[in-house]
């Protein structure tokens, strides 16, 4: 340009100079900020080395770039340049360092690979297409390569598009990717035959998106499709458009997928991001937030749910479909603000995952626990629960294990023996211990499908059989080992090989019956014993054996004491109580129920001498006090036990004779086993006069005595246990009782209308929250989720009304005593979750008056109202009345249940305090009887005193002796009571 310029001047005029200069100066200018294309040397090398590069010079930030076909260029440091062509290999050969491509303009793709091509991004480090323009990927035949297995943790494809324009991946080939990330809005195309995508794919925004003819990428197997949608709601598109496939060969089928920042705008329970209605698949796990920011997901309206994993970060929600769904991975609540799984009912959790012991499926919920309507466990798999889980409805076993602890403990909720538990086999069982909730009040066989994955993978089912004063949380654990326990005189020899425990949250009241099984024959086997931990002493509680494989032995009674550790064993012939129940004044008898335990089964009883004509070991009708039982054997074997029947009433826990020596003194200690809260009267006389001592203490303290002679003392207390009320329990429906509220059935019912001030309905319904719905204009299910407070199938559901209206009234109650004290109780709770409460006054007539007023103020928990009334005539009703009025909109809504008006009786029970101070053990007899290769010793005592034990010796001789046994005595005693060794 400079020679051009001066022969220019030579032939020119002084002014057309001055214009050529100014030419010169303008092309100069124009020049320097031109690009230039840079093509590499057919060798290559470094980027930032001239001699890479034809011509020497490194290309700079404006200039378009060509890899040659055998070249090998590598980036040591961040580069920029405006449009790239790879025909050879570009590798990035550090860490931490980027390839800018900057690519303004619109007539071509940023970034060309042609035929044999590679492209290296490499581990952490980023190709980043920075531009205002439309740019993409236009692959001829390369390949885009990354470190580590599938991409996990190779290189980033950054797409910074700042005018929100477009992004296409094209070309004849196909791409595959490791990290794909869209930093801001954008159309995605990709025309290309496909786009693998091995590491994650972030898209954000609302308002980023697919063109309408693009295809839809495929995922490999350690891929995550992350979306922030920067508080917009989700819906699905190209990005996620199958839910099933095969992953990495399906396109739009997801593997992970973590779903963030979606607001809560698109409806659902609890207002969430994203509530589809129409099938949702995917291989790996579905994620509701990142730890950072929430998710909000429902999948309530989900057709179908399959998934292999659920994870809800922190603060974030899922609500779970109401159809049955798949999980084939882990189910994880994490983060500080622990994630939330709403369970939904229908909503059937299937773990059909592949784990095992070593590499299970785990249910963890940092810390806190989870509740699922129901959950199945299928396909073999293992899951294990790194904390506590319980199934509100149905827990089925149909082939698989579930790994459990003392504290991260499976307990079943549902209280009904037939549908709380499906399956269990020899392949699919609880590995740990397994809780059951018994309800106080239950019939059926309740089958723990337990056993000992570890201790060679036995299935060692528990049936529990409790008896109508049973309830609790039962946990029941197999152990497929020895319990190196001894025994007492009831057994011969204790299994070897495994046993059982039962623990209760609170203890039975009177011991259920119990039935185990293992895998082999019970041979030589004939009874179940139970001892107060595993190596402790066994005693026997009788039970049938079954020959064959599996063994099972049936029917042995663990009594009340928990925990009860159980395991099979031989026994000689014993007869055991099973069960019982004591004598109540209200005209309730005690009753018995035996078993044999040892011997030669079958067994028939008889008690207190009426013979042997009893097969089944049950006797009602019974009175308090001691009772004689023996059971005789096929083998015509006999042998007996005295048993006691209770009052309500009972002293020192059994009311077993006292047994002191002149001068010393005692304690009795009274309890009434059917009143909490009872007075007591104390005399030395059965007419209950001269009162020795009276008043809201439960014991008579007889320090202060001087015992000279032998003494029966009385104990007598007042029992309220007799309900006179018709239907309290509302089990029978709206009978037995008179309401100024329309009775309304349970939903749906088109005659009854949502809108504030339609007020004034009642219902008797099990489900108070689902019909709460129907009495406000709250959405539905808003109402407060109680049970039935007794347990049963219904309560009383009572809407707001106008001012003074009765919600309850009794029918008539006759046959009352006139100057009589009774009770009335109830149990009440909140409904409505409008702040407003009701405020229910009850009342009796005949004068008496209004007893109390109560609000309820408590939606979460049932609270019981008790009144006592001096009755003024021989009937009376009883009134609840809602004292506030329901305004313009919903409120006052609340539930009743388990209505009681108790009458009073009198009860009473003795103990005899016996001044004796004679040996401490009186002999009834004393036999040995020959037993194949050894003996078999029977002794009964009449009496004892402060006995311990028996030891039992033998001599060759008749001079020197050696222990070889000991037995366990009675301790204070004066009826008969049966040894044998």
């Amino acid at each position: 340009m400079k020679n051009l310029a001066l022969v220019c001047m030579l032939g020119m005029t002084k002014n057309i100079k001055r214009l050529v200069l100014t030419l010169v100066l303008v092309l100069a200018f124009v020049c320097s900020y031109a690009q230039t294309t840079f093509t590499s040397t057919a060798t290559g090398g470094a980027w930032n080395v001239g001699s890479t590069w034809v011509g020497g010079v490194v290309p700079g930030t404006n200039d378009d770039v060509i890899i040659a076909a055998t070249a090998t260029v590598t980036i040591p440091s961040t580069q920029t340049c405006r449009l790239l062509t790879v025909n050879g290999n570009l590798n990035m050969s550090n860490t931490g360092i980027a390839l800018i491509i900057t690519n303004n303009s619109t007539s071509t793709l940023g970034l060309t690979l042609g035929a044999g091509s590679s492209l290296l991004i490499g581990s952490a480090n980023t190709l980043n297409f920075s531009t205002t323009q439309s740019t993409g990927i236009l692959n001829n035949g390369g390949t885009i390569v990354s470190t580590g297995t599938n991409g996990a943790d190779g290189g980033r494809i950054l797409v910074n598009s700042s005018s929100g324009g477009g992004f296409e991946i094209g070309g004849t080939s196909g791409t595959v990717v490791n990290n794909l990330q869209f930093v801001a809005n954008a159309t995605f195309y990709i025309s290309s035959p496909s786009l693998l995508v091995n590491g994650t794919f972030t898209i954000p925004e609302n308002n980023w998106g697919f063109n309408a003819s693009s295809k839809s990428p495929i995922y490999g197997p350690a891929s995550t499709l992350y979306i922030d949608k920067n508080n917009q709601g989700y819906a699905q598109g190209k990005e996620w458009s199958a839910n099933s496939g095969t992953i990495g060969v399906t396109p739009g089928y997801p593997n992970n997928v973590i779903l963030v920042d979606m607001g809560s705008s698109s409806g659902g329970t609890g207002g969430t991001g994203w509530a589809p209605i129409t099938a949702v698949g995917l291989k790996g796990f579905l994620q509701a937030g990142d730890g950072t920011q929430n998710g909000r997901i429902s999948l309530e309206g989900a057709t179908s749910f399959d998934c292999g994993g659920i994870i809800v970060e922190n603060n974030s929600l899922i609500v779970g479909p109401t159809v049955p769904f798949t999980d084939r991975g882990n189910f994880t609540l994490a983060g500080a603000t622990t994630g939330i799984f709403q369970n939904m009912t229908g909503g059937r959790i299937n773990f059909n995952g592949a784990g095992t012991s070593a590499v299970p499926q785990t249910i963890s919920t940092t810390g806190s626990s989870v509740s699922f309507s129901e959950m199945v466990v299928s396909n073999g798999t293992y899951v294990r629960l790194n904390d506590p889980v319980s199934v509100t409805q149905t827990l089925t076993l149909t082939s698989g294990y579930v790994g459990t602890t003392t504290t991260n403990l499976l307990s079943i909720t549902n209280t009904n023996a037939t549908t709380g538990i499906s399956g269990g086999s020899a392949v699919s069982y609880v590995d740990g211990p397994l809780g059951w909730s018994v309800p106080a009040a239950t019939s059926g066989n309740y089958r723990f499908p337990i056993g000992d994955l570890a201790n060679g993978n036995a299935y060692l089912p528990l049936t529990l059989t409790p008896n109508t004063t049973s309830g609790a949380l039962v946990t029941a654990r197999a152990f497929n080992v020895n319990s190196n326990g001894t025994h007492d005189a009831t057994v011969t020899t204790v299994s070897p090989t495994e046993y059982w425990s039962v623990t209760t949250s609170s203890p039975f009241t009177s011991g259920p019956l119990v039935t185990v099984q293992r895998p082999s024959a019970v041979s030589p086997n004939n009874a179940l014993a139970v001892a107060p931990t595993s190596g402790g002493v066994y005693t026997a509680i009788g039970g049938t054996p079954a020959g064959g494989a599996p063994g099972i032995i049936s029917g042995g009674g663990i009594g009340t004491a928990s925990p009860a550790f159980i395991t099979m064993v031989v026994a000689p012939l014993s007869v055991v109580k099973l069960s019982s129940t004591n004598y109540a004044c209200n005209g309730t008898t005690g009753s018995l129920t035996v078993g044999g335990s040892g011997g030669t089964p079958s067994y028939t009883f008889e008690i207190d001498g009426g013979g042997f004509g009893n097969t089944t070991g049950y006797f009602p009708n019974l009175t308090a006090g001691d009772h004689i039982v023996r059971v005789r054997d096929v083998a015509t074997t006999i042998a007996q036990a005295t048993f006691r029947i209770l009052g309500s009433v009972v002293i020192n826990g059994d009311n077993k004779d006292i047994i002191i020596c002149p001068t010393a003194t005692t304690r009795l200690t009274a309890a009434n086993l059917q009143n909490t809260t009872p007075n007591f009267s104390w005399s030395d006389n059965a007419s209950g006069t001269p009162v020795l001592q009276s008043g809201s203490q439960n014991y008579y303290d007889a320090n202060t005595a001087t015992n000279m002679v032998s003494k029966t003392y009385y104990a007598t207390s007042d029992l309220y246990n007799n309900n006179l009320l018709t239907n309290g329990n509302f089990e029978a429906g709206n009978t037995g009782f008179t309401s100024s509220y329309l009775f309304y059935p349970n939903p749906p019912n088109a005659t009854y209308g949502t809108t504030p001030g339609n007020n004034g309905y009642y219902s008797i319904t099990s489900q108070g929250k689902t019909q709460c719905q129907y009495f406000t204009i709250a959405p539905a299910g808003a109402g407060a989720s109680l049970g039935q407070q007794n347990g049963g199938n219904a309560y009383f559901v009572g809407d707001g009304a106008t001012a003074s209206s009765i919600a309850w009234q009794s029918n008539a109650i006759g046959s009352l005593t006139i100057g009589k004290i009774y009770k009335f109780q109830y149990w009440y709770a909140a409904a409505d979750p409008d702040a407003s409460r009701a405020q229910l006054r009850t009342s009796v007539d005949g004068g008496v008056g209004n007893l109390g007023t109560v609000t309820t103020t408590d939606a979460s928990a049932w609270t019981q109202a008790t009144y006592s009334f001096t009755a003024t005539a021989a009937t009376h009703t009883i009134t609840i009345t809602n004292l506030t009025a329901t305004g313009s909109t919903n409120g006052n809504d609340f539930y009743l249940d388990n209505m009681e008006m108790l009458s009073p009786c009198t009860v009473t029970s003795s103990i005899n305090v016996i001044v004796n101070c004679s040996l401490p053990v009186e002999f009834t007899d004393f036999n040995a009887i020959r037993k194949g290769a050894g003996a078999l010793l029977t002794w009964g005592t009449a009496i004892e005193l402060n006995s311990s034990y028996f030891i039992i010796e033998k001599s060759l001789d008749g001079i020197s002796f050696s222990s070889i046994g000991r037995v366990e005595a009675a301790g204070n005693s004066s009826s008969l009571i049966r040894y044998n060794f």
